[in-house]
């Protein structure tokens, strides 16, 4: 039988305050995705099977060390992956990140080897990300142990980062610092009242919304970059949420907002 829960208490119908780094996030400071080909070596018996690429990349490994080893017996103990990371948006040389490693090969589980030396590009073919380490099965909250998926499985803090990433946050326009805010889902009432707030807390900010939906501000005189941005994302708004109904399958409930 489906339950229906209807909030209509009158403290649903309060407004909630938020800060502005709560819906908006600063324009060109940004997550990077990253990845490259790797293989995981150490199996007991679950790694490809059949995969003439495993054995190839297996046979290239051993040659750039130095070992000529041109027929390899097919162990099942090593198994071909993609290996995927997220860069931050802000990142430095020889910071240390999480991967994802996720089988390509008809292996029946990576769980427990390691991920031997892998590069990750970026879209623009650069090596941002070198990673190597002990692979961990990902925990699938709300499923039983022998459900989970063991051919995707996680490198902790495996990603060293080779190459530091050049954003460009801060521009300059008639010889004035500026910047920009690009709401997470935009509206225009709710970029107004941002534009608002950054005029009343900093004079001379002159708050813009552009076509493209970014709001625009000038750093005030010589006010530091790092202080006026951290004292815009404070800055308290009041967003128009709209009506909403959610509903959940699995527990058969129906939740409507006190809007509706």
């Amino acid at each position: 039988m489906v339950m229906l829960c209807m909030l209509l208490s009158p403290a649903l119908f309060a407004q909630v305050s938020v800060k502005v780094k709560d819906v908006a996030y600063v324009d060109g400071l940004k997550e990077n995705q990253v990845y490259g080909y790797g293989l995981v070596v150490g199996l007991s018996g679950t790694g490809d099977s059949k995969v003439d690429m495993t054995k190839s990349s297996l046979s290239n490994v051993l040659k750039n060390m130095g070992l000529d080893q041109s027929d390899i017996a097919t162990s099942k103990n090593v198994a071909a992956v993609m290996v995927t990371a997220i860069l931050p948006e802000i990142v430095s040389v020889g910071d240390r990140i999480d991967v994802s490693v996720s089988s390509i090969g008809d292996a029946k589980s990576i769980e427990g080897g390691i991920l031997i030396q892998s590069a990750l590009k970026g879209a623009d073919g650069v090596t941002y990300v070198v990673a190597q380490g002990r692979v961990s099965a990902m925990q699938v909250q709300g499923a039983n142990r022998r459900n989970q998926i063991k051919t995707t499985a996680l490198v902790s803090k495996g990603g060293v980062v080779e190459r530091a990433l050049e954003n460009s946050f801060v521009s300059s326009v008639d010889n004035n610092r500026v910047v920009a805010l690009v709401l997470r889902n935009f509206d225009f009432s709710l970029a107004n009242d941002v534009s608002k707030k950054i005029a009343e807390k900093y004079s001379g900010s002159d708050p813009s919304i552009g076509q493209n939906g970014k709001i625009s501000m000038k750093i005030p005189g010589e006010t530091p970059m790092s202080e006026f941005i951290a004292g815009v994302l404070d800055i308290e708004v009041t967003p128009d949420y709209g009506a909403r109904v959610v509903i959940n399958e699995k527990e058969g409930t129906i939740v409507i907002g006190g809007d509706i």
